[in-house]
């Protein structure tokens, strides 16, 4: 058992201190229980944010270890107050340790160990030989610095609509603001929609975007590019849509998905076949699961029954499958 102090830091945000946990010998990947007054939670401990919306989890970051639950706040959830005493006992050694391992990766931000813009800025077309739909890396958001090579790449295939799941129309703008004055010319040249969530892949939220951005693929002028903050989840999860309705296969859509692993991560299934696999299976397989269920041999036909529960009408499924296999 461990015993710690509450402490918040300017945001609000929920933080022990790191050299408790090391003292107690607690480890990345250890399943924790956590006490608070009579109150005890299973908790996760790892080095990154993998929880889905609500799930309370320890993130180890240098000194400090952080009390998060995706989009709401520990304090206010959990009745909680600076200076209070919390308890952590090992509920079970190394439980999560096999995510943890799969996911304790960096995204790479030096682009002199890629050959391409395009593999830098992980720009790529969604469907087969298509000049009309992309997707990539943020062109506005420079945390991994592939903003300006996404933005080469939006120039050199001449995209003319950008629609952006990452950002609200706010982010966006103070993203914009920040960019130099030639690429934010380049930028502003073109149409852009921010549509963007970031409650998590299965929040009605998110669903709501996706809806949007359904409607917008069928009216806007192509070439159109679609981009999250990295082009890997949420992006992932819309051009699945678009690529099961196109007419791909399962495989085909992993395969193509986990291009971002090796973009930005440089994840490769010759390099670590068992990471590779953890990775496409907790991610873009279990994003095919939840759009179509278990049966991923009529992806078209599930996609369409998707499409209908998130609010399209058959004539609007009809119009954009007509847009995407034009």
């Amino acid at each position: 058992m461990m015993t710690t102090i509450i402490q918040s830091d300017q945001y609000g945000n929920v933080y022990f201190n790191t050299m408790d946990f090391n003292v107690a010998n607690f480890n990345l990947g250890d399943a924790l229980l956590m006490k608070i007054g009579k109150k005890t939670i299973e908790i996760p401990f790892y080095s990154g944010p993998y929880c889905k919306m609500n799930d309370p989890i320890l993130i180890r970051k240098k000194d400090k270890i952080f009390l998060s639950i995706r989009h709401g706040c520990a304090i206010k959830e959990y009745n909680l107050h600076v200076g209070q005493r919390v308890s952590f006992f090992l509920l079970s050694s190394k439980k999560y340790w096999e995510k943890e391992n799969a996911y304790s990766f960096k995204e790479i931000t030096d682009k002199s160990t890629y050959e391409t813009d395009e593999e830098f800025a992980n720009f790529r077309p969604i469907l087969p030989n298509s000049v009309h739909f992309y997707r990539s890396s943020s062109p506005v958001d420079n945390a991994y610095n592939r903003a300006s090579s996404a933005i080469f790449c939006v120039e050199k295939y001449k995209v003319s609509t950008i629609i952006d799941i990452a950002d609200s129309q706010k982010e966006l703008d103070n993203l914009i603001n920040v960019l130099d004055d030639e690429m934010k010319s380049a930028i502003c040249a073109r149409k852009i929609f921010a549509i963007g969530d970031d409650s998590g892949l299965y929040s009605q939220k998110f669903s709501e975007s996706v809806a949007i951005a359904m409607r917008l693929i069928i009216s806007v002028k192509t070439p159109c590019l679609i981009h999250c903050r990295a082009g890997k989840r949420r992006s992932g999860f819309t051009c699945a849509i678009i690529q099961a309705l196109y007419g791909m296969s399962a495989d085909q859509i992993m395969e193509d998905y986990m291009l971002s692993y090796k973009n930005n991560n440089k994840i490769t299934y010759s390099d670590n076949p068992k990471r590779y696999e953890y990775l496409k299976n907790n991610t873009i397989k279990e994003i095919l699961y939840y759009i179509n269920g278990t049966d991923l041999c009529h992806l078209r036909k599930t996609t369409e029954q998707y499409l209908v529960r998130i609010g399209l009408s058959s004539e609007e499924i009809l119009l954009l499958e007509q847009k995407i296999c034009q």
